[in-house]
């Protein structure tokens, strides 16, 4: 399989959320009840859900103030984020055009409070960025399809991937 990893979200999300001067590091003393993106979901079950074999841990991102993490599954080309607000569309819309994401938002049920995934534009590489809404935080998903596949071929594991994630968030 030759895909290559997303672009963090996390990157972007951060850059819009905090001072310029907050550097992204990687997880140190975190504040009692504090959930990392990585805690959501092991490379055994992303392996279960994408079929896609991991030989490495996942790299683990989060900020300073310990409101955004990310957890990059690097050889199943997918990422989980964890933000501890929920993401005002305006964000969300930026994000997408940042990353090549059509933004007509496909609901979905089942998947956290509220829940939408979004595909890739034509011409893009093919890849589903899901976007869920879990009580006061916000949940990310982002898988990358093999070049021919449709983008919307992202969407069962995504899903998959989110309610697992969804389920350990609550």
């Amino acid at each position: 399989m030759n895909l290559r990893p997303p672009i963090p979200i996390l990157l972007v999300v951060a850059l819009w959320a905090l001072p310029a001067r907050s550097p992204l590091v990687g997880q140190s003393s975190a504040p009692k009840g504090y959930v990392h993106a990585c805690d959501l979901v092991s490379n055994a079950e992303v392996e279960r859900v994408t079929g896609r074999h991991l030989t490495e841990p996942p790299g683990r991102l989060g900020t300073v103030q310990h409101t955004e993490s990310a957890c990059d599954f690097w050889k199943a080309a997918t990422q989980v984020a964890l933000i501890s607000t929920p993401l005002p569309r305006k964000t969300v819309n930026r994000i997408l055009d940042g990353n090549g994401f059509d933004q007509t938002q496909h609901a979905l049920s089942g998947v956290g409070d509220s829940a939408s995934i979004y595909f890739s534009r034509k011409g893009q590489e093919p890849e589903g960025f899901l976007v869920a809404y879990v009580g006061p935080r916000t949940l990310t998903v982002r898988v990358k399809m093999n070049p021919g596949q449709q983008a919307e071929s992202a969407q069962p594991y995504a899903v998959g991937l989110a309610r697992i994630a969804v389920g350990r968030v609550r």
